[in-house]
């Protein structure tokens, strides 16, 4: 939960497209990197029991796109990877 929070606001930190080109800026380009990627909570289940191990994905859906950079958000427990329970879409701008 704590790093909901850093990411807020790093998001809204962040300056995202130049007013002429609908190109996405720099730091947009990066926080898009940090962003994707698969990301589990095993780790940390293990050490503390009161966690449980959560899997999160996120990939980039619609390249094409000059409104923004839009991703797809997929949440679900390890033992049941195949019934998320979050599914989300974020466009960052």
């Amino acid at each position: 939960m704590r790093y909901t929070y850093f990411l807020i606001l790093l998001l809204s930190s962040v300056s995202v497209f130049s007013q002429e080109a609908k190109v996405p800026s720099k730091n947009l380009i990066k926080l898009t990197r940090l962003l994707t990627g698969t990301f589990s909570s095993e780790r940390q289940s293990k050490e503390d029991t009161s966690y449980f191990d959560i899997r999160l994905s996120v990939v980039q859906v619609w390249p094409n796109r000059s409104d923004g950079i839009w991703l797809y958000i997929e949440q679900a427990m390890a033992s049941k990877l195949d019934k998320p329970y979050r599914q989300r879409i974020y466009r960052l701008s």
